[in-house]
């Protein structure tokens, strides 16, 4: 995400935040060495504006002093026409009236004639000149309003310190959204490729997080930091953020659908959701500032994003407090995040009522099929987004089209990543770039657990395929 320099901002709110005062702004310095062509077109245009405003202004003022034989100002603005002939009718006044003091009772006043013709002509252009003057508003929210929401933006050109560094503390409802076993898919895909499909993705997804009101703080790399509450507080901040979640994994199916037509793989996301105190405002330095947030809250967020498999919501019982009754809970459970002294709860949402009233399918995982013989593998522990050092061995025993039942040689923790290698009959390596999650814990002796695959590559769906099918 762009992150934009405070000066250049401030001083494009500034001139907009004088003008709607009645005040005359100044013109906006343009470094010689300014590279971003974008910015420099806009700043030129608007310094135009600037300066036949201002001189539009001053004449304004004289001809309201009486002063009648000012010198009208050069420039290109449609009302300056109209100003000069008010300007020569107040001049025809003003004889004719002192012709008439003098005793000289020949002359009449069409004062509601040609005055009053200038004048609405006058009127009718400074209406086009405010029309001028917002098609510049419009250009600069257009040019920022790709790097920040449109509440952001008018944060910004409505104060003049719109982009003062500093923060405050506030409860937001935050939100990660996460690309499952994104990496193995990049391994598969040319460069272009992975840009195109990404930006098709944040596409779809950022049409729903801006339609429900969130403020997107990032795109990290494939994954997507939004909050609701921040820089407008709501009441229904945590009940807007299930609902956009949801909907979000509704989007998947047409997001799969284009990437089917594109030749592109099908995607999952997991999604995680925590309500809390972060600090959030213009975070940077004087260079370069962003608004965003921070804070341990934020952390967390990642760490309850990261139990989700493909498909899922899952969310921190602050965040189910926070909305209510109106949510359908799926599952429940206690798990212990890195960073955390304490357990706390998750829950799997597949639904929302009330005024959103956005549920998620029932999804029929299907029947696991015992093999015979099992599949031999090797397996890691992911911790985070790095594979352990540590090689384990196993056996698929049971296998379904996107679960399987695996029995190992160590004891594995629920909600544990993994990195599986599928062996062949000669127990090298045949397919690599499996992940999966563990779901839950079978048994202990031997060591058996339910996964869910996370991420699938084709040979080891043509291979499970095969394995079951025959």
């Amino acid at each position: 995400m762009l992150k934009l320099e405070e000066a250049q901002l401030d001083s494009i709110s500034e001139v907009f935040y004088r003008i709607l005062r009645g005040e005359q702004p100044d013109p906006i310095p343009l470094p010689p060495d300014q590279s971003d062509d974008e910015y420099a077109q806009v700043v030129s245009y608007l310094n135009r504006f600037v300066d036949e405003y201002n001189g539009l202004s001053d004449f304004m003022y004289s001809l309201s002093r009486g002063e009648l034989d000012s010198a009208a100002p050069a420039g290109k603005m449609r009302v300056l026409q109209s100003v000069k002939n008010l300007q020569a009718s107040l001049r025809h006044l003003t004889w004719k009236t002192q012709r008439i003091a003098t005793g000289d009772f020949r002359h009449r006043i069409d004062f509601m004639g040609d005055f009053s013709a200038a004048f609405n002509s006058m009127t009718q252009q400074l209406q086009q000149a405010f029309a001028d003057l917002e098609e510049a508003n419009q250009l600069i929210r257009q040019t920022f309003g790709r790097y920040l929401s449109d509440e952001i933006v008018q944060e910004i050109l409505g104060t003049p310190n719109g982009m003062k560094l500093g923060g405050v503390q506030q409860v937001v409802t935050i939100m990660m959204v996460d690309i499952l076993g994104f990496t193995a898919i990049c391994e598969r895909l040319s460069a272009e490729d992975v840009v195109s499909m990404l930006n098709q993705y944040f596409d779809a997804m950022t049409d729903i997080i801006l339609r429900y009101q969130g403020t997107i703080d990032e795109f990290l790399g494939d994954g997507i930091l939004a909050m609701f509450g921040a820089p407008i507080q709501r009441e229904d901040d945590a009940q807007r953020a299930l609902a956009c979640a949801l909907e979000m994994q509704l989007a998947m199916e047409e997001v799969n659908r284009r990437n089917r037509e594109k030749g592109f793989p099908e995607i999952e996301i997991g999604i995680g959701v925590h309500t809390g105190e972060v600090i959030v405002g213009n975070l940077g330095s004087h260079k370069r500032t962003k608004y965003g947030l921070v804070g341990h809250n934020v952390n967390l967020t990642s760490r309850i994003e990261s139990y989700a498999v493909g498909g899922q919501v899952l969310i921190s019982d602050d965040t189910r407090k926070a909305c209510g009754d109106c949510l359908r809970i799926k599952h429940a459970q206690e798990v212990m995040p890195k960073g955390v002294k304490d357990p706390i709860t998750i829950y799997e949402v597949s639904g929302i009522s009330g005024d959103f009233n956005i549920f998620l399918p029932q999804k029929s995982m299907g029947e696991l099929t015992m093999l015979s013989p099992p599949i031999p593998i090797e397996f890691t522990l992911l911790e985070g987004k790095h594979v352990g050092a540590t090689l384990y061995a196993g056996k698929i025993v049971k296998l379904g089209e996107a679960k399987a039942e695996i029995e190992a040689e160590c004891i594995c923790q629920p909600l544990t990543n993994l990195k599986v290698s599928v062996l062949d009959e000669k127990r090298s390596c045949g397919t690599e770039n499996t992940y999966a999650k563990i779901t839950e814990v079978c048994s202990h002796t031997p060591p058996t657990f339910l996964v869910t695959f996370t991420s699938l590559p084709p040979e080891a769906k043509s291979f499970f395929q095969e394995a079951l099918y025959g």
